[in-house]
């Protein structure tokens, strides 16, 4: 077995897999490889979710875009300053 797998099984915290391959199928190499790309999918998963719940977890303000904003419902002084900010003049 390969060290990819045993590896990504470990990561995974499944040895019931790599104990399965090493027992009935020892000399299957294109099991090996599916199964490595399946596990190494399955671990960029896992992965890509831990990475959102703590983006969520964090509580950051969502992005606002003037697209978004209603400009009725801003207030007077909102409302004028509305074409500075969307020109960034206000930078130099």
């Amino acid at each position: 077995m390969t060290m990819l797998l045993e590896d990504l099984c470990k990561q995974l915290r499944i040895n019931g897999v790599c104990e399965y391959i090493r027992e009935y199928q020892p000399d299957n190499p294109e099991l090996e490889d599916n199964m490595a790309k399946a596990l190494q999918a399955e671990l960029d998963k896992r992965q890509t979710n831990r990475q959102m719940r703590v983006l969520r977890q964090a509580g950051f303000p969502t992005k606002k875009r003037f697209e978004d904003l209603d400009p009725i419902l801003l207030p007077h002084d909102g409302r004028e300053a509305l074409p500075a900010l969307k020109s960034l003049t206000f930078l130099k």
